[in-house]
């Protein structure tokens, strides 16, 4: 296809009046060479930089941690504990003291316990040591038992009830019926052989 001398395109036409100086291209490519080194400079800053800050968010992480520590010298630290051990003297002393009448009155309290116990087992515990062979001389041992001790009073009735459990007051009731009971037949046992 055939083009016309008319249809062919023609560089556009300058803007400026007057074509540009030579100086003006010389100035350009000054500027063009100062950008390339100032961007040089820059990229190796940057490659600078890099080596630094890629560790950042590690970095920042270690840094978000408050624990600061502080050397100190020897005798200082040794003189602040003495200063701390003689300030706290007194009251662990207090202390010692408290624990140890806290474990002379637990003592005292296991003591009146074993006494306690010591009653009661010696109030359920029979009178009688040895059962007789004869059947008929029970009466006149009994007897002879009871003339040697004239005190028949009851070792329970010394007890202070309201310092017993429920359950110790049961038994001290049930082993003060026991005793009645007892009582009683010895005074029947005794109107039998008196007669």
């Amino acid at each position: 296809m055939a083009y016309t001398a008319s249809t062919r395109r023609l560089p556009r036409e300058s803007i400026y009046p007057t074509p540009p100086s030579n100086d003006f291209l010389n100035a350009l490519e000054d500027c063009v060479t100062a950008t390339e080194r100032c961007s040089n400079t820059l990229n190796a800053g940057l490659n600078r930089l890099q080596v630094g800050t890629s560790d950042l968010p590690r970095l920042t992480k270690v840094m978000k941690h408050k624990h600061h520590f502080l050397v100190l010298p020897e005798p200082t630290i040794l003189a602040h504990k003495s200063a701390l051990s003689s300030s706290l003297a007194p009251q662990i002393d207090q202390l010692i003291a408290k624990a140890e009448n806290m474990v002379e009155h637990e003592k005292s309290k296991v003591s009146t316990l074993e006494e306690r116990l010591n009653i009661l087992q010696s109030a359920r515990s029979p009178t009688i040591n040895s059962q007789p062979s004869n059947p008929t001389s029970l009466p006149v041992s009994l007897a002879e038992e009871t003339g040697s001790k004239q005190d028949t009073s009851c070792k329970i009735s010394d007890l202070n009830l309201r310092e017993l459990s429920i359950l110790q007051r049961k038994k001290v009731m049930m082993l003060k019926q026991k005793r009645e009971r007892l009582e009683k037949e010895l005074e029947r046992l005794k109107g039998a052989t008196s007669q």
